[in-house]
């Protein structure tokens, strides 16, 4: 009898263990569960952060490819006019340069062009008159 009392209080003694050790066990479950929500959750508001992000990011690549093109092309045209500038720079100097040669010739050849000038003055007025 004594043995089968022993035996009892040994199995009583499991049973309360094994409800012990199940208790903690539920409550682990219900606070895994707990955990895994909150980290759906978590997980949920990254794929809509990382979704955003990736659609900005979209948009800016499209931006920077708008304006890589837009550079090109005004690239294109400041070469275009810095050739028709330096074409119409070049006009203008050439042109100084015939002014320069004109005033140049002149200024050694002043006296003879104030007599050419004074004869045909001259000759005009003359022409002017005897008609």
């Amino acid at each position: 009898e004594r043995a089968k009392n022993i035996e009892y209080k040994a199995e009583q003694e499991r049973i309360a263990n094994f409800n012990q050790l199940n208790d903690i066990y539920e409550k682990s479950i219900v606070e895994l569960g707990r955990k895994i929500d909150r980290l759906t959750n978590e997980i949920n508001q990254l794929t809509q952060i990382i979704t955003f992000n990736k659609n900005r990011i979209s948009d800016n690549t499209r931006q920077i490819q708008i304006k890589k093109r837009q550079q090109l092309k005004l690239r294109k045209e400041c070469q275009t006019e810095a050739r028709g500038y330096e074409k119409e720079a070049k006009k203008r100097q050439d042109n100084l340069s015939l002014i320069q040669e004109a005033l140049q010739i002149i200024n050694e050849n002043i006296e003879e062009f104030r007599r050419i000038v004074l004869e045909n003055s001259k000759h005009n007025i003359d022409a002017k008159y005897n008609q």
